[in-house]
């Protein structure tokens, strides 16, 4: 099985657990985890435990077999739903693109209206992944593109477009960019000029033009704070231009944006998930054994952080019990100057 721990900010970890010793990084870095581990049952009892403990810190941990637990599916689905139910660009219930099935393309699973698909090579762009998220946030997974009015601010009136919420500044801005770097297809250099009734009628009829202008826009907030997709979330909805210095971490813990998008993202198939391919490298642990082996385990790490170090050699500032003393003895021979050795050895010379 794996253990995964996700923090605020995005940052990811897993383990494989095969054995209480994998378990031995967790307990460094997490308290009070070596404590679930010694009150279980079994290995999968822990791992699931931990995973429960560490969800109730600010954190996202659980545990993962072959395959995403049926159960676990439910929960992200109704904590998603329950997200989107906060705000107007909420999830609706049934909105959520089910997993595909192994080995087919997550882009030809999903189930969408035909004017909602994304063109086929959806899912070959590094970004599509943070891509599937966001759409699943603005028009749940493509099926509700009649976006609402923005209700203050800079863009107050305007009313986004396409499955990804696009503005019809933001593709203006996008489209000169390209102008800049002196690289703008004539189908992009037309975008400007349009209304945004026009435009989003257009993307419609285009949808490679949106993916690709979303692909865009996905690699500049990505870029612009550091490869975090928590705080690219953010900027999606704030601006695609902020600074990271302009995203705290206390923003990040408390917008609802951006937990709708660790919501999602629990049930984003373009997500690594390894476990299919695992094999069993060592035997199961039997149930009954394991609280010995935890207590074991922790035994002898408790004996190797109290054992004195050996000393590597004979030469450490400290003399130490452990040094030879018959290397501290100084020899006859040593205390002869090197006048009255070079005299010696000079007469010898002249006798052979």
């Amino acid at each position: 099985m794996i253990l995964f721990v996700e923090n605020h900010n995005g940052e990811r970890q897993f383990w494989k657990i095969n054995d209480i010793e994998d378990l031995s990084p967790v307990f460094a870095i997490y308290p009070n985890t070596h404590e679930i581990a010694m009150n279980s049952e079994t290995l999968k009892q822990a791992c699931a435990s931990i995973a429960e403990y560490l969800s109730g810190h600010a954190m996202s941990s659980w545990v993962e077999d072959n395959e995403i637990s049926k159960s676990l599916r439910n929960k992200a689905a109704a904590l998603a739903i329950g997200l989107g139910a906060m705000t107007s660009s909420g999830i609706d219930n049934g909105t959520i693109q089910k997993l595909p099935h192994a080995g087919v393309k997550p882009a030809m699973q999903a189930t969408q209206p035909e004017e909602a698909k994304e063109p086929s090579d959806f899912g070959s762009h590094p970004h599509d992944g943070f891509l599937w998220n966001i759409k699943q946030i603005e028009s749940s997974g493509g099926k509700n593109t009649n976006h609402k009015p923005i209700a203050s601010g800079k863009f107050k009136g305007m009313k986004a477009m396409g499955g990804w919420g696009l503005l019809k500044p933001t593709v203006n801005e996008l489209v000169n960019r390209m102008r800049l770097k002196g690289d703008v297809p004539p189908e992009y250099a037309k975008l400007p000029s349009m209304s945004r009734d026009q435009l989003n009628e257009h993307l419609q009829q285009n949808p490679h033009i949106e993916l690709n202008l979303a692909r865009q826009l996905a690699e500049h907030v990505m870029k612009r704070q550091g490869g975090n997709k928590q705080r690219a979330a953010y900027a999606w909805l704030h601006g695609h231009n902020l600074h990271p210095a302009d995203i705290p971490a206390e923003k990040l813990i408390s917008s609802q944006y951006v937990n709708k998008y660790k919501a999602v993202d629990v049930l984003n198939p373009f997500n690594p998930r390894k476990t299919a391919a695992l094999e069993k490298t060592q035997q199961p642990i039997d149930d009954a054994d394991f609280k010995m082996r935890v207590k074991n385990w922790f035994q002898r790490r408790a004996d190797y952080l109290t054992e004195e170090p050996t000393r590597s050699s004979n030469f450490q500032p400290d003399p130490g019990r452990m040094r030879d003393s018959d290397l501290d003895q100084v020899k006859p021979d040593s205390m002869k100057s090197s006048m009255e050795k070079l005299t010696e050895r000079t007469k010898q010379a002249n006798k052979d």
